[in-house]
C-alpha cells in the first residue's frame, strides 16, 4: 500500500534531494581541486622528460604550437556550456527523448567542425611554410610537429564534450578522473617513448594524443551508460538552436578573454616592452587564483540547474551564499600565501626583481577575490541561460577598462593596472551579476515547479 502524500513526506523528500545535491557538489569541488593539482603538475613533470631529449628548438616549436591552440578554446562554438545549461533540466523532467536529441545534435555539429578542421590541418601542414612561421630551422620537422599538434586539437573538439556531458549529469568526479587519466597517460607515453628512443615527432604525438584517447574512451562509456545515444533522425532545428545559444556563451568568453588579457599591450604601449616581461611573469603566477575560481565554482552550475528545475530556490540562494564565502575566502587566503612567497618563487623562475613592489601582487589578489565572490552569481544565471545582464556587464567593462588602464599606466604606473580593473569591475560587471541573479531567480520561480517523486 502506497503511503499518502502529505506535506511532511514532501518536505522530507525535498530535504533528501537537497542533501544529495549538496553531497554531489562537495564531491565535485573536492575532486576538481585534486584534478587541477595533478593536471597542473604534468607540464612540469614533462619538462625534464622531454626538453633534453627533444632539444631546445623542437621543444620550442611544440610549445609555440600549444600556445596557438590555446587561443582557439572557443572552437566548440559554446556548445559545451549550452549542453550543461539545457541537458540537466531535461533529465530531471524525465524528457529522455529530447535529451538524446540534444546530445546527438551537439556531437553532430562538433563532429562536422572536427572534419572541417582535419581537412584544414592537412592543407595547412602541406602548404604553409612552418619553418618560417615558427622561425625554426629549415627542415620538415616543424611541419610534422604542427600537423600532429593541430590534428590532436581538432579531433579533441567533439571528444572533449564528454566533460560537459558529465557535468550536466552531475558526475563531476568522473570528468575529473578522465582529466587526470589523460594527463597521467601523457606522462607515461612520453616517458616510454623517450626510453625507447623514439623519433621526436612520435614522442610529441604520443603525449598530445594521450588525453584525446582517454576522452574517446570516456565518451563511449558515458554515452552507453547514460542511454543518451539517439538512433532517430536528428532535426536541423536542434542544431541551429544549439549553435545560437552556444554563440552567446562564445561572445561572453571572447569579451572576458579580451578584457583580462589586454594588459600586456597596455603595459608595452605605456612603459615599454621591457616591463612586459616582469609584468607577464607576475600575472601568470597569480593566474593560479583564476584557475582556483573556476575549479571551485564550475560544479555549482549543474547543481543549480537541477535545483531550479525542482523549484528549490532556497537551496540555490543558500548554496550561492556559501560558495561566495568559500570561493572568495579560498582565493584571498591562497593569494596571501602567493604574496608572501612571491620572491622565492620568482627567483626560481629566474624573474626576481628587487624593484617589484607589493602593489601589483596585492592588486591581483584583490581583483581575483572580487571575481571569486562574483562567480557563484554567474553560475546561477548560466544554469538557466540567463546571459543578457552579464553580456552587458562585460561589454561595459571592456569599453571602460581599456582607456582607464591606459591613463593609469601613463600617469601612475603599471603596478596599478589590477586595481583599475578592480574598480571598473565593481561598477560594471558586479552590479550586472547581482541584477542578473535576481532576474534569473524571478524568471525561474514563475515557470518551474517542484517535481515530486523524481529521484535525485
Amino acid at each position: 500500500m502506497v503511503a499518502p502524500e502529505t506535506p511532511g513526506n514532501v518536505a522530507t523528500a525535498s530535504e533528501a534531494l537537497a542533501a544529495a545535491r549538496t553531497g554531489r557538489l562537495v564531491r565535485g569541488v573536492g575532486s576538481s581541486l585534486v584534478a587541477r593539482g595533478v593536471t597542473s603538475l604534468v607540464p612540469l613533470v614533462l619538462i625534464p622528460i622531454t626538453l633534453g631529449y627533444l632539444g631546445a628548438e623542437t621543444y620550442g616549436i611544440w610549445m609555440a604550437l600549444t600556445s596557438v591552440t590555446s587561443m582557439f578554446l572557443w572552437a566548440d562554438l559554446g556548445l559545451g556550456n549550452t549542453l550543461m545549461t539545457r541537458l540537466t533540466p531535461l533529465i530531471v523532467k524525465g524528457d529522455w527523448a529530447e535529451a538524446r536529441d540534444l546530445v546527438s545534435a551537439a556531437y553532430r555539429v562538433l563532429g562536422r567542425v572536427a572534419l572541417v578542421g582535419m581537412v584544414a590541418v592537412a592543407i595547412a601542414s602541406l602548404l604553409l611554410p612552418w619553418d618560417a612561421i615558427l622561425n625554426a630551422p629549415d627542415s620538415e620537422e616543424p611541419r610534422w610537429v604542427a600537423g600532429v599538434c593541430l590534428l590532436a586539437f581538432v579531433i579533441n573538439i567533439p571528444l572533449s564534450l564528454v566533460h560537459r556531458l558529465l557535468f550536466a549529469l552531475q558526475r563531476v568526479p568522473a570528468s575529473n578522473g578522465l582529466q587526470m587519466g589523460g594527463s597521467c597517460l601523457a606522462v607515461a607515453a612520453g616517458g616510454l617513448a623517450v626510453i625507447g628512443d623514439a623519433a621526436p615527432v612520435l614522442v610529441i604525438a604520443l603525449i598530445v594524443l594521450a588525453p584525446v584517447a582517454v576522452n574517446a574512451l570516456g565518451t563511449v562509456v558515458t554515452l552507453k551508460g547514460s542511454g543518451l545515444v539517439s538512433s532517430a533522425a536528428l532535426r536541423d532545428a536542434s542544431s541551429k538552436g544549439l549553435i545560437t545559444s552556444g554563440l552567446r556563451f562564445v561572445l561572453i568568453g571572447v569579451m572576458t578573454s579580451l578584457a583580462l588579457n589586454v594588459d600586456f599591450l597596455v603595459v608595452a604601449h605605456g612603459t615599454g616592452v621591457k616591463d612586459v616581461a616582469l609584468y607577464s611573469v607576475v600575472t601568470r603566477l597569480f593566474l593560479a587564483l583564476g584557475l582556483l575560481v573556476t575549479v571551485l565554482n564550475m560544479p555549482l552550475w549543474p547543481a543549480n540547474s537541477e535545483a531550479l528545475v525542482r523549484g528549490d530556490l532556497a537551496w540555490v540562494r543558500r548554496s550561492t551564499g556559501w560558495m561566495m564565502l568559500l570561493s572568495g575566502g579560498g582565493v584571498l587566503l591562497s593569494g596571501a600565501v602567493l604574496v608572501l612567497a612571491k620572491d622565492p618563487i620568482l627567483q626560481i623562475l629566474g624573474a626576481h626583481d628587487s624593484t617589484l613592489s607589493t602593489t601589483l601582487p596585492l592588486g591581483f589578489v584583490a581583483m581575483w577575490t572580487l571575481l571569486a565572490i562574483t562567480s557563484p552569481l554567474f553560475m546561477v544565471q548560466n544554469s538557466v541561460g540567463h546571459l543578457g545582464p552579464q553580456t552587458i556587464g562585460w561589454a561595459a567593462y571592456l569599453i571602460v577598462s581599456v582607456p582607464a588602464k591606459v591613463l593609469v599606466v601613463h600617469n601612475i604606473g603599471s603596478d596599478w593596472i589590477p586595481w583599475t580593473s578592480l574598480v571598473v569591475y565593481a561598477i560594471t560587471v558586479f552590479p550586472s551579476a547581482v541584477i542578473g541573479l535576481r532576474g534569473a531567480l524571478r524568471a525561474t520561480g514563475r515557470r518551474t515547479r517542484t517535481f515530486q517523486g523524481v529521484g535525485g
